[in-house]
């Protein structure tokens, strides 16, 4: 147990103290974070900041117990309190890091902030690990082949130069392993078939998706048929087997790009921050060059790899004279549709690693 401070010293001189140590703390850069903005309440116990990450800001509130300071702060991220217990130390639920506080040496408060922002990010690559295995799993489900069957066709509108017509289909999976993991084996999918002059057709799906196709199914998709003197029916099976060709496509992609942010997970496991988990389309790592911290964010397109993916880097600290956070472009990567994941990442991260990052982001200019 830690030692009471007499009621005498605990006044709001002391708070104010240490307050403004804390702030110092935070804007020491060494760590990689510097302090964007803080907010005292009216009561002066409470001080309110926030920092930069992955182009978000992430809020953290301290209060000081203006009765009890010796215990110190309580802080809260993200409305997840992390409290103080008994033996005098901060202890985070979901980690095994424990931050201690001593309130009569003013330096350890440096030590808690240090400790505080590593313990977020264990934390921080405990929840990806954990997501890495679910997408490990699901990686292996990845053989499933999702098919267009049961087609029904009606006529809803019909005029001189144009017939619609609705295209009912019903979306599965030729897998049983994968089809006993899933909550749904199949998804009705219903297709607006317009006939313009019949020579074309305007496709449009009216019902949800599945997250990779929307991209792909929910835009208008022009196809050309054949003579005006073809029948609606005698064309159905080329329709069909064009739906059935975005399907597989928009599916094989979607596989691809799940498959490199694996590999990047594997090989840089230590650095990843986030990614997407809808689309698969994003993945940001937390990076040092030159003693200077930088976000590199990556993005897939829905092409990827036929398609090469584009690389930003985003400053942790580093702002423009308007207070926005630093982003450029990072130009002529080294990529070929036809390399490895493995080689894709070692060819982008020796890359990035031969750039001057600070000179990088003083340039008004992307690269």
């Amino acid at each position: 147990m830690a030692k009471r401070v007499e009621s005498s010293l605990l006044n709001d001189d002391y708070i104010d103290l240490i307050q403004s140590i804390f702030v110092s703390s935070m804007q020491d850069q060494s760590n990689g974070y510097q302090l964007s903005k803080i907010k005292i309440d009216k009561s002066n116990h409470r001080l309110i900041f926030s920092f930069p990450y992955v182009k978000e800001f992430r809020d953290w509130e301290i209060e000081f117990n203006p009765f009890h300071p010796e215990l110190g702060p309580d802080l809260l991220l993200k409305d997840e309190e992390l409290a103080v217990n008994e033996q005098n130390t901060l202890l985070d639920v979901d980690s095994t890091n424990i931050l201690t506080w001593d309130p009569w040496n003013y330096l350890s408060i440096n030590k808690l902030v240090d400790n505080l922002l590593k313990n977020h990010l264990q934390n921080q690559m405990r929840l990806l690990k954990s997501q890495a295995e679910k997408v490990a799993l699901e990686l292996e489900q990845l053989n499933a082949i999702p098919w267009l069957e049961n087609t029904q066709i009606s006529v809803s509108d019909k005029s001189k130069d144009q017939i619609t017509v609705k295209l009912l289909a019903v979306l599965s999976w030729k897998n049983e392993n994968f089809l006993e993991k899933m909550k749904f084996c199949s998804i009705e999918v219903l297709f607006q078939v317009m006939y313009l002059n019949m020579q074309c057709v305007h496709i449009t799906s009216e019902v949800y998706l599945p997250l990779h196709f929307y991209e792909l199914l929910n835009k208008p998709k022009m196809i050309h048929v054949a003579t005006e003197t073809t029948t609606l029916l005698e064309n159905l099976h080329r329709i069909k087997e064009h739906v059935m060709e975005m399907v597989l496509n928009s599916h094989e992609n979607w596989k691809k790009r799940k498959q490199f942010i694996c590999a990047l997970i594997a090989l840089h496991s230590s650095t990843i921050l986030e990614y997407d988990m809808k689309y698969y389309q994003t993945i940001a790592l937390r990076l040092k060059s030159e003693d200077y911290h930088y976000i590199l964010k990556i993005f897939l397109p829905l092409e990827f790899p036929k398609k090469t993916f584009t690389l930003s880097i985003i400053s942790i600290y580093n702002m423009t004279d308007q207070g926005k956070t630093i982003n450029k472009l990072i130009r002529n990567v080294p990529f070929s549709s036809t390399w490895t994941f493995k080689r894709m990442i070692v060819e982008m991260m020796e890359f990035i690693s031969k750039k001057s990052i600070w000179l990088l982001l003083k340039q008004k200019t992307s690269l």
